[in-house]
């Protein structure tokens, strides 16, 4: 696999940050509307629109993201819900679907090719990178957004690469060694293998 990684963002937010909070961050830097979207989302609206800049009109992008889980504050608020006989709101229901963070980035960004989310504990970022490769070698796109969530008991990350195929067959960094480029603030572009 060869891909030229053009563009990154990685945000790192406190789990204890509240929904109000992250949708006022998003509003104030970067005039996006976040309103009932989950931290999940948000956190991911985030991270792609700190490489949005980068992003050409005229180019197909894809979306391709993957979590070992989905949002677990909104998967919480609905068995609270369930517990206490509240009816459930029908678009939190929706919003426990992982592909519904993949659905809000698309609207947000205007990704119109492929999109597709992996829930995977094992290799999420190898095998997103795979998937995307795939699809752009169909050139179903000419480029591709990748999303990949980590989530901890204190902390939410979420990357987002901008990435292509790379015209040459050299390579820089394997996909094992990737985050931690990414977590050393990498320059782009780079090729990843």
């Amino acid at each position: 696999m060869t891909l030229n990684v053009l563009n990154y963002a990685v945000v790192d937010e406190p789990r204890d940050k509240t929904n109000k909070q992250l949708r006022q961050e998003l509003k104030n830097d970067f005039a996006i509307n976040g309103r009932r979207l989950d931290n999940f989302t948000l956190t991911a609206m985030k991270a792609v629109a700190k490489i949005a800049p980068s992003l050409n009109s005229e180019n197909r992008y894809a979306l391709f993201s993957a979590a070992q889980y989905f949002s677990l504050e909104l998967l919480q608020s609905l068995l609270l819900d369930l517990a206490q006989n509240t009816p459930l709101k029908p678009l939190d229901f929706v919003a426990t679907v992982g592909n519904a963070a993949n659905y809000y980035l698309a609207k947000q960004f205007n990704l119109e090719a492929t999109n597709l989310f992996l829930g995977c504990t094992d290799n999420k970022l190898s095998k997103t990178l795979l998937v995307a490769e795939l699809d752009l070698s169909e050139q179903n796109s000419d480029a591709a957004i990748i999303v990949i969530w980590q989530e901890s008991e204190k902390t939410r990350r979420c990357y987002a690469l901008l990435v292509e195929l790379a015209p040459q067959q050299t390579t820089d960094v394997n996909t094992h060694e990737l985050i931690a480029q990414l977590d050393a603030g990498a320059k782009t572009p780079f090729v990843v293998n």
